[in-house]
């Protein structure tokens, strides 16, 4: 069942498992650890954590759609609303995913158990928004 959402605008909304989603996420903040820190990325990366389980998560907390976060004492729900973004999270966003999806293709099982096509059909949904 699809329960992690990337909205890219009011019309483009990208669905997925809640696993892959979280996936997606992680991939992004590995990237964005390796860019330029900055005020921006910081504030990205801030904001993406938030939306996947802290480590040491209690599974019990595990929903699919969403997760109570014990440190925040909260239900997240996994939807990620890029528009919401300034222009260059966004920007910073859209570059980590792409670094991270060619880093998937050259070492896709040691990388990750994210299947690159999901981060394809992203990319491509992306492309179509533009």
């Amino acid at each position: 069942m699809l329960s992690g959402f990337i909205e890219l605008n009011s019309d483009q909304v990208f669905s997925i498992r809640w696993k892959s989603y979280d996936e997606i996420i992680r991939l992004a903040l590995t990237e964005l650890a390796a860019l330029q820190p900055g005020t921006t990325t910081l504030n990205l990366i801030t904001r993406l954590e938030s939306h996947i389980p802290p480590q040491g998560f209690n599974e019990r907390h595990e929903m699919g759609w969403g997760f109570i976060d014990s440190t925040l004492h909260k239900t997240i729900c996994r939807k990620l609303e890029l528009c919401n973004l300034c222009q260059d999270e966004q920007q910073l966003f859209w570059t980590a995913v792409e670094n991270g999806y060619s880093r998937l293709l050259q070492c896709c099982d040691e990388f990750t158990h994210l299947q690159p096509h999901y981060v394809k059909e992203l990319l491509e949904l992306k492309s179509r928004a533009a």
